[in-house]
């Protein structure tokens, strides 16, 4: 009877033990493509990451967002002239063929350099927007600590008070 008694204490105490973690906070967080994921894959929401994380690192996850997300545009934007631009000159060349004046040639690359000039600034400018943003998500997904509870220690045998069961909480 005195080994199924302490069975069934070991067992609640397990039990007991296992109801102080905390299910559903991730133990890492990581940064992927201008965003935050759990640890499990899944991409952390706005509402999610203010829950998550300190008012700091949400602050830095914050500012980092919003550069990526001018990064992708002024790379998008600077993509769309360039790609104009190189159009419009390819157009002029296939003109130049078919007529054997030089002037379309010309007029081609004064209308295209604009395009093609502030494409690549665009383009060159959306590089630092980048690597600063991530920078700062990989901060903010670095400072990260998951809020768990202690866990409490299980040990027999030899305790400060004496020999026996022992927990520390």
């Amino acid at each position: 009877m005195k080994k199924i008694l302490t069975l069934t204490i070991l067992v609640l105490l397990s039990v007991t033990a296992r109801a102080q973690y905390i299910d559903g906070v991730p133990q890492s967080l990581e940064r992927r493509a201008g965003h935050l994921y759990t640890d499990d894959g899944t991409r952390l929401s706005q509402a999610a990451a203010m829950s998550l994380l300190s008012e700091d690192m949400y602050g830095m996850y914050s500012s980092g967002r919003h550069l990526y997300k001018a990064g992708v545009i002024v790379c998008s934007i600077g993509g769309v002239l360039e790609a104009a631009g190189i159009t419009i000159l390819a157009i002029t060349i296939t003109q130049l063929n078919s007529s054997k004046t030089p002037a379309p040639l010309f007029a081609g690359m004064v209308l295209c350099a604009p395009f093609v000039v502030i494409g690549k600034s665009l383009l060159i400018a959306s590089i630092p927007l980048f690597c600063i943003a991530n920078a700062w998500l990989k901060k903010a997904a670095e400072g990260y600590s998951p809020r768990t509870a202690y866990v409490p220690q299980l040990s027999l045998g030899a305790q400060p008070s004496g020999i026996g069961l022992g927990i520390r909480f």
